[in-house]
C-alpha cells in the first residue's frame, strides 16, 4: 500500500489538478473523480553481498483512471497530465524511482455524458535492505 500512497501522493502534485477526487484501489471514481489501480509489481533485479545486504529493483503497474462529465476536456486533461509525468521528478518511493506513463485512452462513454478515460502508469524504483531487516 506504501507505493500506492506514494503515487497518489505524486499525481496530486499535477499542477492543473485542481479539486477531483482521488481513490485509491477502491470502487471506480465518481464523475469528476479519478482513482489509481493496481495491475501489479514484480521484482526486476535483486543483488545481495556477502554480509547478506540485498538491492532490489521493482517495477509496478497501476491504472490512473478519470472520469468526466459533458464539457469537461477530459482527454485534454490526460494528455496535458502524461506530458507533465514525463518531466516531473519521480514518487518518494526508494531511490532512482522512474515514471513512465502510456497508453492513455478512451475507455467507456454513455449516452449520458460521462467519460472514462485512462492512463498506465509504470514506477519503477530500488530498495535497499541491510542485513537483520524484515
Amino acid at each position: 500500500m506504501e507505493q500506492l500512497q506514494a503515487l497518489a501522493a505524486w499525481v496530486k502534485g499535477f499542477p492543473l489538478w485542481g479539486d477531483q477526487t482521488l481513490s485509491v484501489d477502491q470502487t471506480p471514481p465518481k464523475p469528476g473523480g479519478c482513482g489509481i489501480f493496481p495491475v501489479g509489481e514484480e521484482e526486476v533485479d535483486r543483488r545481495e553481498d556477502v554480509a547478506g545486504n540485498t538491492v532490489c529493483r521493482y517495477r509496478g503497474e497501476y491504472l490512473l483512471r478519470r472520469m468526466a462529465i459533458r464539457g469537461e476536456d477530459a482527454a485534454g486533461w490526460l494528455m496535458t497530465f502524461s506530458r507533465w509525468a514525463r518531466s516531473a521528478p519521480g514518487p518518494q518511493m526508494g531511490t532512482n524511482c522512474v515514471v513512465r506513463v502510456s497508453r492513455g485512452r478512451l475507455l467507456t462513454s454513455v449516452n449520458t455524458g460521462i467519460a472514462t478515460y485512462e492512463i498506465r502508469i509504470s514506477m519503477e524504483y530500488t530498495e535497499e535492505i541491510q542485513h537483520g531487516e524484515n
